[in-house]
């Protein structure tokens, strides 16, 4: 029996994988910058910046999926667009009433989070594998960032507010609370006058912030490092990301470019310049994705124990990775084993040693216990590997453990990754 398993944002999701339907798709090209450009286009750069097409004239908000494809939101609904820009499925009709999308991320649940600033200020949680709304708790102000997603496992996301009588933007973690949807930010201020986070690969916090045109850097516990990108001709700049090379690129605004520098604030390339970018306000990098294998075995109830073996897609981009098995098993009890098994993998960053990129390793730490959906959980997860010439992680291996209490199962194994996919 073969079945899809996705894990994915933060918890288990159960995807069904179309044969024929994902043979038409064409797959996006690993490390391609996608830029979502005022009022509503979505921009493609290669990998060396140069400008490629513009991929959608209708899009509001967008997100990588741990499918490989890009899911795009207006306020008709919600896209699943391939490297054409063809839509694979379409879902969230009637369920975003008009008003102005903000952020976007795949986050708790496995779920597609999505900000609404309409009459009320909500945050619109969608099935991606149900393809409908499954929440919508309000947001305490309106939400004027792309959302992003914390080493934590928290949406991270910046609040209209005001300090001092002053209009500003507050960036502030947005939490779900499960049981009841509610969603409610602590009250703590992250960043004043600040537009969107990123994290790096030192693990260190990256803000941008509109008002001084600058980067401010802070360790991960929030205290103050520098502040950089001061000379890099920044404009109003509405987001941040690190890119697959380990430099930071930065949304423009004011000047319709995208500005990247290195991790010390040293300006490295503008892109832009030569392509038909008005106002970039959102960030996106099309991710590497390689093939893996994953082996192990399910303990039940009973004690009774199944070897496993599956094959496996990893999908990696800067600061986060995600899995989608095919699972194959000999369990003749249970008609829909994979129901059984998922989980989110979030990684907080990589660290590199030494300066020969055939020796430098990375090893990404994935967060540990993590609370999933219907009792699954991840323990002590980390993604090994390297950097190729270009500065581009290319995962080797990856070990812990699945942990899926509910049921009386428990699931351990090992997985290993091999060639890209291209």
């Amino acid at each position: 029996m073969k079945t899809a398993l996705m894990l994915t944002g933060l918890a288990a999701a159960l995807l069904c994988l179309p044969g024929a339907s994902a043979a038409a798709q064409k797959a996006f090209k690993p490390d391609h910058l996608f830029v979502g450009d005022a009022p509503s286009r979505v921009v493609e750069f290669d990998e060396e910046g140069e400008f490629v097409k513009v991929l959608d004239e209708d899009t509001l908000a967008m997100a990588f999926g741990p499918d490989g494809l890009l899911y795009v939101a207006n306020l008709q609904g919600i896209r699943a667009l391939d490297a054409d820009g063809h839509a694979s499925k379409t879902f969230g009709e009637g369920d975003i009433p008009p008003g102005t999308l903000a952020g976007m991320c795949f986050a708790t649940g496995g779920e597609l989070c999505l900000i609404d600033n309409g009459v009320e200020n909500r945050l619109l949680r969608f099935s991606v594998t149900q393809q409908d709304l499954v929440a919508s708790p309000e947001v305490p102000s309106t939400v004027l960032s792309p959302l992003t997603l914390a080493p934590d496992g928290r949406l991270l996301g910046a609040l209209a507010a005001d300090v001092n009588g002053l209009p500003s933007h507050i960036l502030q973690l947005l939490e779900f609370d499960v049981p009841d949807g509610q969603v409610s930010p602590p009250p703590e201020v992250l960043a004043q006058v600040a537009c969107s986070v990123t994290f790096g690969p030192d693990g260190n916090q990256y803000f941008v912030q509109e008002s001084g045109s600058q980067v401010s850097v802070r360790t991960p516990g929030g205290s103050d490092i520098a502040l950089i990108g001061i000379d890099a001709d920044l404009e109003l700049p509405r987001d941040l990301r690190f890119g697959p090379d380990g430099h930071l690129y930065i949304a423009s605004f004011g000047s319709g470019l995208v500005e990247v520098i290195d991790t010390t604030g040293a300006h490295v390339a503008t892109i832009g310049a030569d392509a038909p970018l008005d106002g970039p306000t959102r960030l996106a990098f099309s991710p590497r994705r390689f093939h893996a294998k994953l082996s192990g075995k399910s303990v039940g109830a009973t004690g009774a124990s199944v070897n496993l073996k599956a094959d496996a897609v990893v999908s990696f981009t800067p600061g986060q990775a995600t899995l989608m098995l095919l699972v194959e098993n000999d369990l003749a009890d249970q008609d829909d084993f994979a129901s059984l098994y998922g989980g989110t993998l979030v990684f907080s960053g990589h660290q590199a040693a030494g300066e020969d990129p055939k020796t430098r390793r990375l090893a990404v730490a994935c967060m540990s216990n993590v609370p999933l959906q219907a009792g699954f959980g991840v323990a002590d997860l980390t993604l090994k590997g390297k950097l190729d010439e270009g500065g581009r992680f290319v995962p080797a291996k990856a070990s812990g453990s699945f942990l899926r209490a509910a049921a009386g199962h428990v699931f351990t194994g090992k997985l290993s990754t091999g060639k890209l996919i291209k």
